[in-house]
This record gives structure tokens, C-alpha cells and sequence, in this order.
């Protein structure tokens, strides 16, 4: 998540981007959820989120110039709208899904094209924040 947070006296915002990164640790969440199910089909899913396997990282852009950067390369993204007439079928897609908020707008969605130039950014961004992490 990337933003500016609110001071701590809950007045007003911080003037430094923060990023905050929580990515899955080691094995992807998926490959996490489907390895619990397949011991015990019972578990509860709340049960099976609790014990995922995560890394975590908060930072700002003073210590992390790649936030102010990637954020920059995101406002100035040139992209395609999505493809409505498409002849392509895609079994079992990986997942990427956005939030994306701003003062003037709020958007969710996934894409699950590996192509599109949002994914490409995504992926980019995620090397330059663990780089700077060293998670």
C-alpha cells in the first residue's frame, strides 16, 4: 500500500510517501492455503488465514527513494482499456488484484493478464520496495 499516512496527533497527512508491504513468505499464499485444505479438508478458512506465512515492511520514501519513483511511474501509466472481444480462454490465472484510492477516486480490480502494462509495474515496483527492504 502505498500513500501518505495520517500524523500521529490524527490531524492532516504526513508529507513523505510510506509504503507498506506485506507479500507472502517464501511460498505464495495460494500454494500455503491449498497445502493446509489438503491436510485437513475441515479447517475453517479463518483458521487456515491465521497461520499464512508473511513478510512485512513499513517505509518512506526518505529511506526508500524507489516509493516517491514508483509511485511517479504509476500516475503516468499508459494503459490499454480492458479487452472486451477477446478468443482467449485462460484456465487458472494468477491473480493480481488492485486497490487503489486517491482523494479523488477509489478503484478495485484484478487483472490476470500477465501482459498488461499495470502487472509489469506491479512486479517492478515489488523488486524496487524489497530491494530497499531487503525482505
Amino acid at each position: 500500500m502505498y500513500g501518505y499516512d495520517g500524523n500521529s496527533n490524527g490531524y492532516g497527512l504526513q508529507s513523505v510517501l510510506s509504503a507498506h508491504v506485506r507479500a507472502a513468505d517464501g511460498t505464495s499464499i495460494y500454494d500455503q492455503l491449498m497445502r493446509m485444505h489438503q491436510k485437513d479438508r475441515n479447517r475453517e478458512a479463518a483458521s487456515m488465514a491465521k497461520t499464512i506465512k508473511l513478510k512485512a515492511w513499513d517505509g518512506t520514501e526518505t529511506a526508500c527513494p524507489a516509493i516517491k519513483k514508483q509511485v511517479e511511474q504509476l500516475q503516468n501509466l499508459q494503459s490499454k482499456p480492458l479487452e472486451l472481444n477477446s478468443d482467449v480462454i485462460v484456465l487458472h490465472p494468477m491473480n493480481h488484484q488492485f486497490h487503489i484510492q486517491s482523494p479523488s477516486a477509489e478503484m478495485r480490480f484484478t487483472i490476470w493478464d500477465d501482459e498488461h502494462p499495470l502487472i509489469t509495474w506491479a512486479l517492478e515496483t515489488r523488486r524496487a520496495l524489497e530491494a530497499c527492504a531487503k525482505i
